[in-house]
């Protein structure tokens, strides 16, 4: 197996396809990256058995074949190589020899004998969806993601299309959030993992002429963007009723400036830390917010203007979880709807309900 390629492009292909590769497996051909040279087609595979990536450019290619090499290895072996041209030349005995200029490096590659195939997914189900949008419902909802497997199903996002509405829904168990776009799409829904959504954002482009095309079969599910394949199982089990969680509302609704009612979280926060956990107090009254947090650390007080409608109101939250809603609203001013102070709070665009994110209250000292 020989070929030659440019070191830009090998170099774009081995970083992508290497983010699907195990970072340590009792199998040492997942840590690496599978190539394959089919005449001039060379084909980069990085796989864990739940993910994978997937890509294929054109080289000089002579005399076909396979092998695995190290991703880690090879990734960080091209970066240093200058500029160019890149030749390898992989040997009979699995000896790969790479050389671009003056330098010439021989690794030891893996037979393609001890890597796994990867899936094949049948287009039972397929849509198309620009990519912006996408990576910006991914971006919107990602955060509430579940980090721990309790329930495994809500490790992933939700995506639920229903009567032409694409739900993008993600929870862990104290917040949820939920990005809402009109599509024209068969009624059906999956659970992607969260893992998975995060390296298929990294690879959807901001263009919204740009197409990206979903295909889903029984248990998997392929993301087709421009010259990659992103491959990746998809999680089983009873997916929370957030239909039901969001319907409230309430009379208490305050309209809010995302960059003041950042910065104040931002400066509660100073006082919080895995050691010193304690809520940040919020008191809505008409035209005022108040925010304040006591800690073994200190205590703070702040306060910003707002557009206010309801009775006064005093609710613990955690910090982190209100930040990440609001910064994740993409928007200059949200809503928050409040019932009690000890029901669960809304925040939403000021018009509409593209998205919504719901934060559970923490209990407060007075």
């Amino acid at each position: 197996m020989k070929f030659i390629a440019q070191k830009s492009e090998i170099y774009d292909a081995v970083i992508n396809t290497g983010k699907a590769a195990s970072a340590k497996s009792t199998i040492p051909a997942l840590e690496g990256i599978h190539f394959d040279l089919n005449e001039n087609t060379l084909t980069l595979t990085g796989y864990d058995l739940d993910l994978g990536i997937k890509t294929n450019f054109q080289v000089d290619g002579k005399d076909n074949g396979a092998i695995v090499i190290n991703a880690r290895l090879v990734s960080d072996l091209i970066r240093k190589l200058p500029d160019g041209n890149i030749c390898f030349d992989v040997d009979e005995k699995n000896m790969v020899n790479i050389k671009a200029g003056e330098v010439e490096f021989s690794i030891m590659g893996m037979q393609e004998d001890d890597y796994p195939s990867i899936p094949v997914v049948s287009p039972e189900k397929s849509f198309s969806m620009p990519q912006a949008l996408l990576k910006e419902m991914i971006n919107q909802t990602l955060f509430a993601v579940a980090v721990n497997e309790i329930k495994p199903v809500h490790t992933g996002s939700k995506f639920d299309i229903i009567d032409g509405e694409l739900n993008v829904v993600s929870v862990d168990g104290v917040r949820m959030a939920i990005r809402k776009e009109k599509v024209d799409f068969e009624d059906f829904s999956f659970v992607v993992p969260g893992k998975t959504l995060s390296e298929v954002s990294r690879m959807l482009d901001d263009d919204t002429e740009k197409k990206v095309t979903l295909c889903v079969d029984r248990n998997q599910i392929s993301f087709e963007v421009e010259k990659y394949t992103i491959i990746s199982r998809l999680l089983e089990g009873d997916f929370i009723n957030y239909a039901n969680s969001m319907s409230f509302n309430s009379d208490i609704v305050a309209k809010v400036n995302v960059r003041e009612f950042s910065d104040s979280l931002e400066r509660a926060m100073l006082l919080i830390n895995e050691k010193h956990k304690s809520p940040v107090k919020l008191e809505f009254e008409p035209g005022m917010l108040k925010i304040s947090c006591a800690s073994s650390l200190g205590k703070v007080n702040d306060s910003i203007k707002i557009e206010y409608s309801g009775t006064p109101l005093k609710i613990g939250l955690n910090a982190k979880y209100m930040l990440d809603a609001i910064r994740h609203s993409n928007s200059d001013m949200v809503k928050i709807m409040l019932m009690s102070a000890i029901k669960p709070v809304k925040v939403l665009p000021i018009e509409g309900d593209s998205f919504t994110f719901l934060i559970m209250p923490m209990r407060i000292k007075e």
